[in-house]
């Protein structure tokens, strides 16, 4: 026999059906996201661009720091986890990119995990 198997017709089917619904559903809570994280950092003194759409924010860093060293001190000093923009090649230096895969009360807990940390307040260069 051949063909695709037919679970995955019937879950194709399915997906072109609810699909709008599931996909308006899924923008606006990574947009509920989106905001909560970005005007929390606004508010202990991270000011980042909201992005338009998307799973992730790509946050500047502060200055004096580097991807790299910013997102490792975020970790040993908040508890919060960061890709540091260097690993998405050149153009990426200077920003750490952040997921919104978590809801919203985690995203504000690692905006106040950030805040007692201090780290915004540490200007420094590491090469």
């Amino acid at each position: 026999d051949y063909g695709v198997y037919f679970p995955v017709q019937s879950a194709a089917c399915n997906a072109l059906d609810e699909g709008e619904a599931f996909s308006q559903q899924l923008r606006e809570q990574y947009k509920e996201r989106a905001n909560a994280l970005c005007e929390g950092l606004g508010s202990i003194g991270w000011h980042v661009e909201t992005p338009k759409a998307g799973m992730f924010v790509w946050a500047e860093l502060p200055s004096g720091w580097q991807s790299k060293s910013f997102a490792l001190q975020l970790i040993d000093s908040a508890n919060v986890a960061v890709t540091p923009g260097i690993a998405f090649g050149p153009s990426g230096e200077g920003y750490v990119r952040i997921a919104l895969v978590q809801d919203v009360s985690t995203l504000l807990q690692a905006v106040k995990q950030i805040k007692n940390s201090n780290i915004l307040q540490i200007n420094f260069l590491q090469k």
